[in-house]
């Protein structure tokens, strides 16, 4: 075991004393409280208008009226009040959904969010959003535990939810692998958390640092804060 996945597993400490029931709050699918004008500029746009639904430290997810390519740099740019200075991040996109006409994109950010946006966190003790997903692949755990199939349904900066119908093992290292266009892709980290939901064991993960870009398919993860 790595001396980082050692201590991934010490954070399970803190992961007990969070209510059960308040992550199946979360997971239900969480609000997006804000909704503040932004520009974003893009490799098609140089000012694209934008709102911005959700911050975290380590990244913002926003909508806009186009579709940038997973792994664009964006920069945006967010007034936090109507007569304050202009506040920039740069970051990675990572996501793209379709809501509506709009796009909803999520982006990792380079620098960790700047001071005077901290204030608009929804959810102080989460250090990134949740994305949902849909990747079958193969969970692993070592020792005498066969090997199951699993599909990994969220994803965040370090962290990540399978489904999985064998039981999970908490507290253990384990490996998740996957094919993405033909490449074999694996991450590792500890069971956090289950919960069983619709027939189903849904497991809560804790991965090494940034190993959420490659969840999302990042080539250039290395350029993400935090990673």
């Amino acid at each position: 075991m790595t001396v980082i996945a050692r201590a991934i597993k010490k954070m399970n400490l803190f992961a007990r004393a969070t209510n059960i029931g308040s992550r199946q709050q979360r997971l239900a699918g969480a609000a997006h409280p804000l909704h503040i004008p932004a520009v974003a500029a893009t490799r098609a746009h140089d000012r694209l208008p934008a709102t911005v639904l959700a911050v975290s430290p380590l990244d913002i997810r926003l909508t806009m009226d186009a579709n940038p390519d997973r792994g664009e740099t964006i920069t945006v740019s967010v007034s936090p009040g109507s007569t304050d200075d202009a506040v920039t991040m740069t970051g990675i996109v990572h996501w793209t959904e379709m809501r509506g006409s709009e796009h909803e994109v999520g982006i990792f950010l380079t620098q960790t969010l700047p001071v005077r946006l901290r204030h608009l966190q929804s959810d102080p003790q989460r250090s990134s959003e949740r994305y949902r997903c849909r990747i079958s692949g193969v969970l692993s755990w070592g020792r005498d535990q066969p090997e199951c199939s699993a599909i990994a349904v969220n994803y965040a900066h370090s962290g990540l939810a399978l489904q999985c119908a064998a039981t999970g093992v908490i507290d253990e290292v384990f490996t998740f692998r996957w094919l993405d266009n033909g490449v074999l892709r694996s991450v590792t980290g500890v069971a956090l958390w289950q919960i069983e939901q619709n027939g189903t064991n849904l497991i809560g993960c804790q991965l090494e640092p940034g190993d959420g870009c490659r969840i999302a398919g990042l080539s250039n993860h290395a350029a993400v804060n935090g990673s």
